[in-house]
């Protein structure tokens, strides 16, 4: 149990190759690393909905909604990891 613990608030072992270079540390700032570019890439979606036409709205408008599904996901996990 020690391990997993260390783990997440950045003290074990160190992550894999496979983790990104930017999400560096305990799980938790990776977890805010993906929260960002999420976001970032909502805005983005955001902006080609308003900029696409009709014809690309509705999907542009679930692409949207399903990248901030997946940001409120990381909220609750990283509430769930800051309360470990």
């Amino acid at each position: 149990m020690g391990e997993v613990k260390d783990t997440v608030k950045g003290s074990g072992p160190k992550p894999s190759k496979k983790a990104t270079k930017k999400a560096e540390g305990n799980l938790i700032n990776q977890v805010i690393d993906l929260m960002d570019e999420v976001g970032r890439l909502t805005v983005i979606k955001d902006d080609d909905t308003l900029s696409e036409g009709d014809a690309a709205f509705a999907d542009n408008t679930r692409k949207a909604a399903t990248l901030r599904a997946a940001h409120s996901l990381l909220t609750a996990t990283r509430t769930l990891l800051e309360e470990y």
